[in-house]
């Protein structure tokens, strides 16, 4: 029997809820231990928020709205999550905003180690361009708006 091993190594975490800028480091069995207010309840939120197969704007109006779990309301969320597949070493990172009052997906990019596999960006006009392997190759942005993109977490 072969089992693959799955491990988060690191999370880094920009403007939810009451993280300005926190970076995580994760060990094979970690306590989450602080006072009251102290950000254990908003850090399992974060977890929650990018682990679960919700589409992202779903799961925002869960949780009240863009301006409820945005660090200053007006701020774009973003997330960075190292983890281990077997032994390679994975970064996944993504960006979403309140564009037009609208909780829109900004940035998505998934590294092996210092390879980019995939990223999604959107310019100023609001129109996203996908990379595979560097290569640009047309996107259907019904995948961005109706569907989910993978999440790797």
């Amino acid at each position: 029997m072969h089992l693959v091993t799955k491990m988060l190594k690191k999370i880094i975490i920009e403007n939810f809820k009451s993280f300005k800028n926190a970076e995580i480091d994760l060990k094979n069995f970690n306590f989450l231990v602080g006072s009251n207010a102290s950000g254990k309840s908003n850090f399992l939120d974060a977890i929650d928020f990018i682990s679960s197969d919700e589409p992202f704007r779903e799961l925002i109006n869960k949780k009240g709205g863009y301006n409820a779990i945005s660090f200053g309301g007006l701020k774009n969320i973003s997330f960075t999550c190292e983890f281990n597949i077997k032994e390679n070493s994975y970064i996944y990172k993504f960006e979403i905003s309140n564009r037009e009052k609208v909780p829109q997906l900004e940035y998505e990019k998934l590294q092996l180690i210092k390879k980019t596999i995939f990223k999604i960006k959107r310019n100023e006009n609001g129109l996203f361009s996908l990379y595979i392997n560097n290569e640009k190759s047309p996107l259907n942005i019904d995948i961005i708006h109706e569907k989910q993109l993978p999440w790797f977490v």
